[in-house]
C-alpha cells in the first residue's frame, strides 16, 4: 500500500511538472514575445528624485511651490513635466488623479536631451535656478560623490529622458498583474518598467504580418492591457519569475519579454473588447493560448 502511495504521488507530481513545461512552452510560442513587439524600459533616474519632484496642487502666483527645510521656493511650470511615479498607484483610477511633477532642466533638439547651461536656466527659470542653487551641496552628493554630473542639476542617469509615446507601466513587484495605460505621450515615469510602442513595427510587417499581430496598434491598447493583466500573465510570472517576500513576482524586463501576445484576428479583437468580466476575459485567453487549465486552476 505504501510502494503505491508513493508511486501515485511521484506520478502525480510528474505530470504536474509536464503540464506546467507544456502550458509554459504554449505561452512563449502562441504569437510574437513581447519583447519583440515593443520596447520594454526603464523609467528616468535624477538619483534624487525628491529633491525634483513637485506637486501640481501646490501653488501660488502661477508658480509651483517647492518646500525644503522650512523654506518655501516658486518653480516655473515650463521647466516641469508630468512623471508617474508607479509606486504611488494601485489600479488604473488612480493615474488619472495624478499630480506628481518633476523639474526637467533640459531642451530636447534633434533627438537629444541637453541640460540647460546655468545662463540659460538663469535667465529662462530664474525662480527654478535659486532653488538649485540652495540644493547645490545635496545634488554634488548623488551617487556617493563618485560621479561627477555637470551641470549639477543634470539628472544623474540620461536614461528615458527622449522618450515619448503612449505606454504601458507595470511596478516591478507586484502581487498580481498590475499594467496600467498611460495615454499622456510627453509624461516620464519611474520605480517600474515600460511597455512602449514600436513606431516602426507596423512598417516593417508584412501584409500578412500585420494582420495577424493587430496588438502592435495603439488603437488596441486597452485590449492588451486585458491580456497583460489577465491570469495568464500571473500564471507564467508565478511559475518563471523569481519572488520577494510575501509572494510578490518580479515583473522586469527579462522575466515578461518572453510571454506572448497571440495572433488575434478582427473577430477575437472585438470580443476581447467587448470583454470586462474578469473571469471571462481569462477564459477566452485560455483557450486563445491552447492551455490545458480551468480559470481556477490559473492560481495554483
Amino acid at each position: 500500500m505504501k510502494e503505491n502511495y508513493l508511486h501515485n504521488k511521484i506520478r502525480n507530481q510528474e505530470e504536474k511538472i509536464n503540464l506546467l513545461q507544456e502550458n509554459i512552452k504554449n505561452i512563449e510560442s502562441i504569437g510574437v514575445p513581447l519583447g519583440k513587439l515593443f520596447n520594454i524600459c526603464v523609467g528616468i533616474a535624477t538619483l534624487k528624485d525628491e529633491l525634483y519632484f513637485l506637486n501640481a496642487k501646490n501653488q501660488r502666483n502661477g508658480f509651483y511651490i517647492k518646500s525644503i527645510e522650512d523654506y518655501l521656493f516658486e518653480i516655473e511650470p515650463e521647466i516641469t513635466r508630468d512623471i508617474y511615479k508607479i509606486s504611488d498607484f494601485k489600479n488604473q483610477y488612480d493615474y488619472k488623479d495624478n499630480t506628481r511633477k518633476i523639474i526637467f532642466p533640459y531642451i530636447v533638439k534633434n533627438g537629444s536631451a541637453i541640460p540647460l547651461n546655468e545662463n540659460e536656466l538663469r535667465i529662462k527659470f530664474p525662480r527654478c535656478c535659486k532653488y538649485f542653487e540652495f540644493i547645490k551641496e545635496e545634488l554634488k552628493k548623488r551617487d556617493k560623490g563618485k560621479t561627477k554630473i555637470e551641470p549639477y542639476y543634470a539628472y544623474g542617469r540620461t536614461q528615458g529622458l527622449t522618450r515619448i509615446g503612449k505606454k504601458i507601466l507595470t511596478p516591478t513587484f507586484s502581487k498580481y498583474p498590475r499594467f496600467m495605460v498611460i495615454e499622456d505621450e510627453e509624461s516620464f515615469f519611474c520605480n517600474g518598467y515600460g511597455i512602449y510602442y514600436k513606431n516602426e513595427i507596423m512598417n516593417s510587417l508584412s501584409l500578412f504580418q500585420t494582420d495577424i499581430n493587430l496588438l502592435s496598434n495603439e488603437n488596441n491598447i486597452l485590449e492588451l492591457q486585458k491580456v497583460l493583466n489577465s491570469n495568464v500573465m500571473h500564471y507564467y510570472i508565478s511559475k518563471t519569475s523569481v519572488s520577494i517576500e510575501g509572494g510578490f513576482p518580479c515583473y522586469q524586463k527579462n522575466f515578461i519579454e518572453k510571454f506572448n501576445i497571440p495572433i488575434f484576428n478582427d473577430k477575437e479583437i472585438k470580443e476581447l473588447r467587448k470583454l470586462e468580466n474578469k473571469d471571462e476575459i481569462d477564459e477566452f485567453l485560455i483557450t486563445k493560448y491552447q492551455l490545458n487549465l480551468s480559470v481556477q486552476n490559473l492560481d495554483e
